[in-house]
């Protein structure tokens, strides 16, 4: 029997550290997590590319040339799977989160701009998204919405 998304479950940690294999392991285990909550295949699809924007790009970018660390905490509640990640890697450019807007396809180009089409995706299928960097830390708090 599923649980029931109507009260507020318990945080699930995970630290890691900032490379791919890490991201994918813990992709994996968000979507373990996520069973028994009686959850659409398309609801767990969004968290796992919101979730896998977010983690990949704190690997590509904020950490790239600093390695580190992330942490991560979810849980479900009636809103979606709120998700708060922080790290120890270099702050978003201008402090800020960038725009929703996805590049222009005009022209095959090998190099995207920062906050392409990732940035676009995430902001299309999270909600309460805020950024802020304190004490060297980034932090990224968001919720992945479910359907109904």
């Amino acid at each position: 029997m599923a649980t029931p998304r109507s009260a507020l479950q318990p945080i699930r940690h995970f630290i890691l550290p900032a490379n791919p294999l890490a991201v994918r392991t813990v992709l994996t285990d968000v979507r373990k997590y996520l069973t028994g909550f009686g959850l659409s295949g398309d609801d767990k699809n969004s968290v796992q590319i919101v979730l896998g924007e977010v983690l990949n790009n704190i690997v590509e970018h904020a950490c790239a040339d600093v390695g580190g660390q992330i942490w991560l905490d979810v849980s479900v509640d009636p809103e979606g799977l709120a998700c708060t990640v922080q790290d120890d890697g270099k702050a978003m450019e201008g402090g800020s989160l960038p725009s929703a807007t996805a590049p222009e396809l005009g022209e095959v180009t090998d190099e995207l701009p920062e906050g392409g089409f990732g940035w676009s995706l995430i902001q299309r299928l999270a909600t309460q998204i805020q950024y802020f960097r304190e004490e060297e830390r980034n932090r990224l708090t968001f919720t992945v919405g479910f359907s109904s």
